[in-house]
């Protein structure tokens, strides 16, 4: 069966009791002796590489390729990622989604006025607040500038619009406190 699996497949994971951590080997398959009887008697050597910091640093550049920097959310390539998949999904067994983006209202002005520290603390405060109020299933993300987008799977309109009025309040309650108040404007489409 290993030698059967893709290269990119022969990875297990095996708890280690002596660190209480997880290890990441990639396991590969040699036949020492073949049966030719087909006995099924073939020998095996099995080896394990470990990988584990490898894997570690293989997540670590796919988790900052794929996260906005400041908010620590989605960012756009991510979003088009997770968007193609609902429209193939869509396609294929006609799955209404919601598109939710959300753009903060005088945004400049948060910089002008206050200076692009504060600026930052609010897209910071801004994203929490949306990826605190949606659904687990839900994606919140960064589209660009002052641009975030909430991508709302198996939802129809008038739930959208329910959640997209929610949202709304609760980043009017957003309080900071250089910046005072924030509002944003919101659009939703379905699919």
């Amino acid at each position: 069966m290993i030698q059967r699996t893709s290269d990119k497949n022969r990875v297990v994971k095996i708890f280690d009791t002596n660190s209480c951590t997880n290890r990441v080997f990639y396991v590969n398959a040699s036949i020492l002796t073949e049966d030719k009887n087909n006995e099924n008697l073939n020998v095996y050597l099995l080896t394990f590489t470990d990988i584990t910091q490898m894997n570690e640093e293989r997540l670590h550049v796919q988790d900052m390729a794929f996260h906005d920097g400041l908010t620590k959310i989605y960012n756009r390539n991510k979003f088009e990622d997770i968007i193609n998949y609902e429209f193939n999904k869509y396609n294929r067994y006609k799955d209404n989604f919601c598109f939710v983006i959300v753009d903060i209202d005088f945004f400049k002005q948060f910089n002008d006025n206050f200076g692009h520290l504060v600026g930052d603390e609010v897209l910071i405060l801004l994203a929490q607040t949306l990826k605190n109020n949606i659904r687990e299933s839900d994606v919140v993300a960064r589209w660009g500038g002052e641009e975030f987008v909430v991508l709302l799977p198996k939802t129809n309109i008038g739930n959208a619009y329910t959640l997209m009025e929610k949202l709304r309040i609760c980043v009017e309650k957003i309080e900071h406190l250089i910046a005072d108040g924030i509002t944003a404007s919101f659009g939703l489409t379905t699919c």
